[in-house]
């Protein structure tokens, strides 16, 4: 039988729908794509809380060293001396976070799904829905790059909080520090 085409394969063809993998996977894309997205709401608004943390952290530090800061500054110190102070101390703060939380993480990492075991086992807990996503184990696999961003955010969380407070203390004049202080 040849078609009106000429092409005995165009009435083969006919009936033959054609459908990528993501939309043939739809139902279960998703809600994926959605819960990516929530995640990552999260992790932004969890960055925004934490600059403001350290603000806070940094701020009260300040207040509490301008006894320090009025004779650093009445033995010559500049304003950007201060401020440099502070910012060293930040990337400081912020270098030891990301080594401790990055060595931590790593552990966490490599026995998570020894973790979810423990949990299923003593507590009936499953934190891995195995009906979900296909797989029997949680992924571990660790990307480095993804790694190495999160250690420059840390530290950039840090030098970004303790921007303010760092100024405010270069800023102020040895006198009234030492006035206020008598």
């Amino acid at each position: 039988m040849i078609s009106k085409s000429g092409s005995p394969s165009s009435d083969l063809l006919k009936n033959v729908l054609v459908q990528s993998w993501k939309g043939y996977a739809k139902e279960i894309i998703a809600p994926l794509e959605k819960e990516q997205t929530m995640m990552t709401v999260l992790f932004a608004l969890v960055g925004l809380i934490t600059i403001f943390i350290i603000f806070v952290i940094f701020n009260m530090l300040v207040g509490s060293k301008t006894k320090d800061i009025g004779i650093l500054k009445s033995f010559g110190a500049d304003d950007t001396a201060i401020a440099q102070l502070f910012f060293i101390i930040a990337g400081c703060i912020g270098l030891f976070g990301s080594a401790v939380g990055s060595t931590l993480g790593l552990i966490f990492l490599k026995n998570i799904n020894r973790i979810e075991n423990y949990c299923i086992n003593h507590f009936g807990l499953a934190l891995w829905d195995r009906t979900m996503y296909a797989i029997d184990a949680i992924p571990s696999r660790l990307n480095p790059y993804l790694l190495a961003g999160i250690i420059v955010s840390a530290v950039a969380a840090c030098l970004l909080g303790a921007i303010l407070p760092a100024l405010s203390a270069s800023r102020k004049k040895p006198v009234d520090i030492l006035y206020q202080r008598l």
